[in-house]
């Protein structure tokens, strides 16, 4: 089972004794950690291998509602997978964060691999030009505009701009009555 370092913190105080809110929060906080590492352990069970840690982020005792996430390390990759408890009970895990995308996805093992990969790897490698390529090619023309000098100016005849439009919605007044 991997670590929970915030959920670990606890008082050196007797439970029994202690009073107050701050114990009944990180009781709460204790029992989200197990419930998210449950619901974790059954969603992806062959990804147990890459967490790093489970960290609560926020909680309110009251409502029974926390926010917390798994942190995975996957294809050297941070990925974080959010935990939702609410009304004392784990959200489905359906989704991560992938930091080097800036994106959330959904939580598969799929794309898991989709957001991780390394992109430049999929460019392809350097070839060797075909013997019976010319080398004398000149391709200026295409690259870069004419230098003649020769400008054409275009102008707008009174509304002969807007006659193509005026003849599709001409054709479409007519199509109505056919």
């Amino acid at each position: 089972m991997p670590t929970f370092p915030l959920a670990q913190a606890q008082n050196n105080q007797n439970p029994q004794f202690a009073g107050g809110s701050d114990d009944e929060k990180e009781l709460f906080t204790q029992q989200f950690a197990q419930l998210a590492d449950r619901a974790f352990r059954k969603t992806l069970p062959e990804m147990m291998q890459n967490v790093i840690t489970f960290r609560v982020l926020d909680v309110d005792v009251d409502s029974g509602t926390g926010i917390g996430t798994f942190i995975l390390q996957y294809a050297n990759d941070i990925v974080f997978v959010p935990c939702v408890v609410a009304d004392n009970a784990i959200k489905p895990l359906d989704m991560f964060y992938s930091r080097t995308a800036d994106k959330f996805f959904p939580l598969s093992n799929n794309w898991l691999r989709e957001a991780t990969k390394d992109d430049v790897s999929e460019l392809g490698g350097p070839s060797q030009a075909p013997k019976s390529m010319p080398t004398d090619v000149d391709i200026r023309n295409i690259a870069i505009p004419p230098t003649t000098g020769r400008y054409s100016y275009a102008s707008d005849e009174e509304g002969s701009a807007e006659l193509p439009f005026k003849a599709a919605q001409r054709a479409a007044e007519l199509r109505r009555y056919l």
